[in-house]
């Protein structure tokens, strides 16, 4: 009795010790990322997929990155068992999915003129954008719901009030971006927008707002789902430790 009572101590020992190690991992790895980026100055043009500064290089790289990111980390859970999947990542790796969709929309009329006729054009994509906004957090939502189904039913119902904090929030967003881009939409200005954006010699998709938000959520989700997954993968080498085997051991009891 003595001897398993010490035996569960140190485990219990030795999984406190690996979740401390983890949250300094974690805790680490976002506060260097974040210093790395605030402390490189880079010079960014507006539109950053014209890859003509040293920023816009990087930021459209880390944008394919978080797509390639995405996606194997939604592939990964797909192929395992439904109680093995992985909630946080699943629910990060979900909603970039849906903003990712969704920041593709504007890239249509990035060339568009300070003109009346692209001053529309414009506002028909950023209504175009919102729609499929909401319309992706919808699908994504419902499908990150159905891949947690068994944890859901099985484990906690908190699962699902997870999976919608990202949601909620990004609704604001949207919410209040959609509200002043209607007020716009209805004051009819285009002839007064176009003169202005051509006296600043800018393009008019700076009128859609939303998608630079969107833009700097799909570098922040990159940040996130990189660190979650790197946090796993410690979590699973550590597992024989945790329980007090050798990993050899913990190989051949596996086979």
């Amino acid at each position: 009795m003595r001897q398993k009572r010490k035996s569960k101590i140190r485990e219990r020992y030795r999984y406190l010790f690996v979740i401390l190690i983890m949250l300094l991992i974690g805790i680490l790895f976002i506060v260097s990322v974040s210093s790395v980026m605030l402390s490189i100055s880079l010079s960014m043009s507006d539109n950053v997929f014209s890859l003509q500064a040293l920023g816009d290089w990087i930021i459209s790289i880390a944008w394919l990155l978080s797509a390639a990111l995405t996606i194997w980390t939604i592939y990964r859970n797909i192929k395992k068992r439904a109680l093995d999947r992985k909630t946080i990542p699943l629910i990060l790796a979900f909603f970039n999915l849906a903003i990712l969709i969704s920041s593709l929309i504007p890239l249509f009329i990035l060339n568009e003129r300070a003109t009346v006729e692209g001053v529309e054009k414009v506002m028909l994509n950023t209504e175009i954008f919102y729609y499929t906004s909401v319309g992706c957090l919808l699908l994504t939502f419902a499908c990150t719901i159905y891949m947690l189904r068994k944890q859901i039913s099985e484990r906690s119902n908190w699962y699902v009030f997870m999976t919608s904090i990202p949601y909620l929030m990004i609704g604001w967003v949207i919410q209040r971006g959609y509200t002043a881009f209607h007020d716009f939409q209805q004051a009819g200005n285009y002839q007064d927008t176009a003169a202005m954006l051509t006296d600043v010699s800018q393009y008019p998709f700076i009128l859609n707002k939303t998608w630079f938000t969107f833009l700097a959520l799909v570098l922040f989700n990159f940040i996130l789902i990189l660190g979650v997954n790197l946090l796993e993968f410690i979590w699973h080498q550590t597992e024989a430790y945790r329980k007090g085997r050798s990993r050899k051991k913990a190989k051949t009891t596996k086979e």
